[in-house]
C-alpha cells in the first residue's frame, strides 16, 4: 500500500468509528486536535489489523502523535509486496 492509500484507510476508519468529517482528517491533524484518546487509539490499531492485518505494537500508540505518523509507521513496517 502507497503512503496515500493507508492514509485514505485511516481517514475511512476515522470518519466512520469515531464521527470525524474528512476536512478534519488531515495528515499534519494530531491526534489531540481530534479529540481522540489513548482508548481512541487502541480502537483504530483495532481496526487497522481487521482491515490491513497490521499489527501495531503497545509502544508504538504512545508515540503516535499525528495521523501522518501512523501513515509513517505502517508504511515503513509494512511488508512490500513482490512483484
Amino acid at each position: 500500500m502507497s503512503p496515500d492509500e493507508v492514509f485514505a484507510l485511516l481517514k475511512g476508519i476515522m470518519v466512520r468509528e469515531f464521527k470525524l468529517t474528512e476536512d478534519e482528517i488531515q495528515p499534519g491533524a494530531s491526534f489531540e486536535e481530534l479529540d481522540l484518546d489513548s482508548i481512541d487509539a487502541v480502537d483504530l490499531a483495532v481496526s487497522v489489523e481487521e482491515k490491513i492485518g497490521f499489527k501495531f505494537d503497545t509502544d508504538d500508540l504512545g508515540h503516535l502523535r499525528t495521523v501522518q505518523d501512523a501513515v509513517d509507521l505502517i508504511c515503513a513496517r509494512r511488508p512490500k509486496a513482490s512483484g
